[in-house]
């Protein structure tokens, strides 16, 4: 795969409640999966009032402003008789908004003054609570899912030198083709895109993520080497959205700061699922006769 690292667009310092509390769920973390737990990871540098947002992540300008809005439209101008506001499901941060409002309607429901005294949950604790309990794996860490279908891998009982090479120059070749398009690392994509607003080489990236996926699919793989294949299919999946989702970061706030911390962790496990490959190869001599 293309080398997935870290951005190295800067962020600026004055981020507030927002930030400071998403920024826990992005950037230099250790994360339990099935918990959903969140700590920070005393291995990587830790910037920012010591949140753990990546300090030169760049995708979070403009969250503060946003989210603040929203409060603001919840405290000052919703009458606590009402439902709350409706929202778009699949977008993570009106959801938590819509969340934020029920709760505030569920603390305050006794109350007949619907603004003196208000009271109002801690915000530093119902984010994460709504990161753990009010997302699905899929929306947390941005695996491939139900996106992933193994039923049109094409596996071979062939398992012979010649047929593994094969593959590994098919794996190579589709690689190569899909990426030809430009000879910046993908991070540098990124950056480029949102420091000079023009999304054409970004929107090409995403269409050369869709064109790999489906020729590895295509791709005949030896048994052996199925799982190292469906790990690099659902890694290639995995990738896409998160690009999608730091394509246009002021859609949803807290998706695009979720995949800040799905770009990291792609990263280690594209190196990881490299390092696994590598030692395959050599562990069975692939490539001497």
């Amino acid at each position: 795969m293309m080398n997935f690292y870290k951005p190295e667009t800067k962020i600026g310092k004055g981020l507030t409640v927002f930030a400071v509390i998403i920024g826990l769920a992005a950037g230099t973390i250790l994360i339990s999966k099935k918990e959903k737990q969140i700590e920070i990871n005393p291995n990587k540098s830790v910037s920012i009032n010591g949140t753990g947002i990546p300090e030169n992540s760049g995708f979070l300008a403009g969250a503060e402003k946003d989210w603040e809005k929203k409060i603001d439209e919840l405290l000052k101008n919703r009458s606590l008789n009402l439902n709350p506001p409706e929202y778009d499901p699949g977008n993570l941060t009106d959801r938590m908004t819509a969340a934020l409002a029920q709760k505030i309607i569920e603390l305050n429901k006794d109350r007949r003054d619907n603004r003196q005294g208000m009271r109002v949950p801690k915000i530093i604790e119902f984010v994460p609570q709504f990161i753990k309990q009010g997302l699905t794996d899929e929306e947390y860490d941005f695996s491939a899912g139900k996106d992933f279908e193994p039923a049109k891998i094409k596996i071979s009982k062939d398992n012979g030198k010649k047929a593994i090479r094969e593959y590994l120059n098919g794996f190579k070749s589709i690689i190569d083709r899909s990426f030809s398009f430009s000879d910046k690392l993908v991070k540098e994509i990124v950056r480029d895109a949102h420091q000079s607003g023009d999304f054409t080489e970004f929107d090409e990236l995403l269409i050369a993520y869709d064109y790999a996926i489906k020729e590895f699919y295509a791709l005949t793989v030896p048994s052996g080497w199925a799982e190292l294949h469906k790990e690099e299919i659902n890694l290639l999946i995995s990738t896409k959205k998160i690009l999608e989702a730091l394509r246009r970061p002021e859609k949803d706030y807290l998706k695009s700061t979720l995949a800040v911390r799905g770009y990291y962790l792609v990263a280690f496990q594209s190196l990881d699922l490299k390092k696994k490959i590598n030692d395959k190869v050599a562990a069975d001599k692939i490539w001497k006769n």
